[in-house]
């Protein structure tokens, strides 16, 4: 007789169960990780995007936080929004060009002003508490007014800490479980 008992195909499932309900945890904690590592670059991309099209331009390119940015608005906003606080940039943000210099709309989407990136809210476990309610990049690609130290804490329900950090020259980096750049 070839085949398999009914009492070994139970113990095979149950040895298989046990071993699944072990691995789901630590997958749960990949998945917010890679999640969380996602949101960080997006970050980081609309930066590069704004620092690479104000060099490009010869003019002033900015990022700011903006509430439903997905859906058209084209407002920065330090208001708070739902559960987030307004230094909280995980409601969303936009890129883009602005028409003049530095002055008092420096940071302030005006008509006619190209739109170039337009990011959704981030998932709602995500926050992103920053110390720059903009970031504007003139045209040798440097961050100006006073974004000295401007970083962004990236967690998830206030585990898994990202620190992104921009430095006065537009450099980025990320330091894992931070809380403050160094």
């Amino acid at each position: 007789m070839k085949g398999y008992t009914l009492v070994e195909t139970l113990v095979v499932a149950t040895l298989l169960a046990v071993m699944l309900g072990m691995a789901m945890p630590s997958m749960r904690h990949m998945v917010l990780e890679n999640r969380l590592s996602a949101h960080v670059n997006e970050l980081i991309a609309a930066n590069l995007l704004a620092r690479s099209e104000a060099i490009a331009c010869g003019c002033l390119v900015t990022i700011c936080r903006s509430v439903n940015a997905e859906f058209g608005s084209n407002a920065c906003s330090s208001q708070a929004s739902g559960d987030r606080d307004a230094s909280d940039w995980a409601v969303g943000w936009l890129v883009f060009m602005e028409n003049g210099t530095a002055s008092a709309g420096l940071g302030v989407v005006d008509a006619g002003e190209k739109i170039l990136l337009r990011q959704a809210a981030l998932s709602s476990k995500t926050h992103s508490v920053a110390s720059a309610k903009k970031i504007s990049y003139n045209s040798t690609g440097e961050p100006i007014g006073s974004v000295t130290g401007a970083h962004f804490i990236f967690n998830v329900d206030g585990a898994m800490n990202r620190i992104v950090c921009i430095t006065r020259t537009g450099r980025i980096r990320v330091i894992l479980d931070a809380v403050k750049c160094s």
